[in-house]
């Protein structure tokens, strides 16, 4: 399941992988715009005369010319034709084009100042719409004028006389480049920068997810371990079995009432479970013994907790399991061992496990009597509030038998 973290992440990665889509789209939406502004250009006697796009020039120079004389056909005449003169001229042409933008899909109107016929010609095709007025087509190599460049064009014509060409009417379109744009760039930069950064959350999530793997498995090992330790302390007295793990589930639900975090109710599980490890090292004789303990076997008894802080003490994986066993039999009111600890210099989870120790120590049968009834149990957890118990923590484990959070054992009869 992913965490709230996960998906804020997530939601993240969506979000800013719609900004920089959006706006590619609205970049994409405005060139499109931008090569539809017409461009328009009338030159006359080599003049621009549109200011608005005076940096777009337009000439014809004659490279060279000739007289030549050919034979016309005239029904006028007796011999039915006559030899007439003509001036043959070759014509380079020139678009320069200062603009920051390119210009394409053009084409443009020569004005020729008498009529005349067109012999050969490069980079286009030149159509007659009138004696005077050709129209230019550029060629695929022509067809896109670019930024600061040129482009040249011409033809070969026939006129009767020599003759200056300075007179065009061109009409074409922007053609913004959208590589020009800073913002294309910047968004190319977010979109590797969005694809980098998604990289190493799918890295970091897959290494995260190998890790908490990891970490259930050794949770997993050290439950298991716990739970067989427990086991083995509870078996030393047939009245106590399940005793610790009891202890451990009381204590977790206590803490899981007072607003501790997963990982402090983990930890005091297993701190539970280890409470009465020291007595592993009690003779069977004083631990199982019905009747009255004389102060040399209560002493021994009560040693099983310096005991218990004695075996754990090199045990630092959990934070404090030395403390659960050493200091469950401290009193609130300073007259509990083997310190005799007062208040809330007690460890937090040592006064947790007294109150959950004290509870499954009443709600079970013992060697020397039978469990307690529940209306007991209620009073002797009311009585002992600051005096034994945790007063706070004593009132969170009443509440929890009222509300029926913790069972005892009549409510199973």
């Amino acid at each position: 399941m992913r965490t709230v973290r996960q998906e804020r992440i997530v939601t993240f990665f969506a979000i800013t992988l719609g900004i920089i889509v959006l706006l590619f789209l609205v970049l994409m939406f405005k060139v499109e715009n931008y090569n539809r502004i017409p461009v328009k250009l009338e030159i006359h006697n080599g003049e621009n005369m549109d200011s608005q796009d005076a940096q777009m020039t337009i000439s014809m120079e004659m490279t060279q010319s000739w007289e030549d004389r050919i034979y016309q056909q005239d029904s006028n005449s007796e011999s039915g034709g006559r030899l007439v003169g003509v001036v043959g001229a070759e014509f380079d042409g020139t678009i320069c084009n200062q603009t920051d933008d390119n210009i394409h899909n053009w084409s443009m109107i020569i004005h020729l100042p008498v009529k005349g016929k067109i012999d050969s010609s490069w980079n286009g095709e030149y159509e007659f719409i009138n004696e005077t007025e050709i129209v230019f087509h550029p060629d695929e190599n022509l067809e896109t004028i670019p930024a600061h460049g040129e482009k040249t064009f011409g033809f070969v014509i026939m006129t009767d006389k020599t003759i200056e060409i300075s007179d065009f009417s061109f009409e074409g379109y922007v053609q913004k480049d959208i590589h020009n744009y800073l913002l294309y760039w910047g968004l190319w930069i977010a979109i590797i920068a969005w694809i980098a950064a998604l990289v190493v959350y799918v890295f970091m999530l897959l290494q995260i997810q190998s890790l908490d793997d990891r970490r259930k498995r050794d949770e997993e090992i050290i439950s298991q371990t716990m739970m067989t330790f427990a086991g083995l302390i509870d078996a030393k007295d047939s009245y106590t079995k399940g005793h610790s793990v009891r202890v451990a589930q009381y204590s977790k639900a206590l803490a899981k009432r007072m607003g501790m975090t997963e990982e402090q109710l983990r930890n005091l599980g297993y701190i539970a479970l280890m409470h009465d490890c020291g007595k592993m090292g009690i003779p069977d004789l004083v631990l199982k013994k019905p009747d009255h303990l004389s102060d040399s076997e209560r002493k021994v008894i009560e040693s099983h907790t310096t005991m218990g802080g004695k075996v754990l003490e090199n045990f630092n994986t959990i934070e404090g399991i030395q403390d659960g066993a050493r200091y469950h039999h401290e009193r609130y009111d300073g007259k509990g061992y083997p310190e005799g600890l007062v208040g809330e210099n007690i460890p937090i989870f040592a006064r947790i496990i007294c109150v959950a120790d004290a509870f499954d120590a009443m709600n079970s049968d013992r060697c020397y009597r039978k469990h307690l009834s529940k209306d007991t149990i209620l009073e002797e957890l009311e009585k002992n509030k600051g005096l034994q118990f945790d007063p706070i923590i004593a009132q969170h484990m009443i509440d929890m038998i009222a509300d029926g959070t913790i069972k005892v054992m009549e409510d199973f009869h």
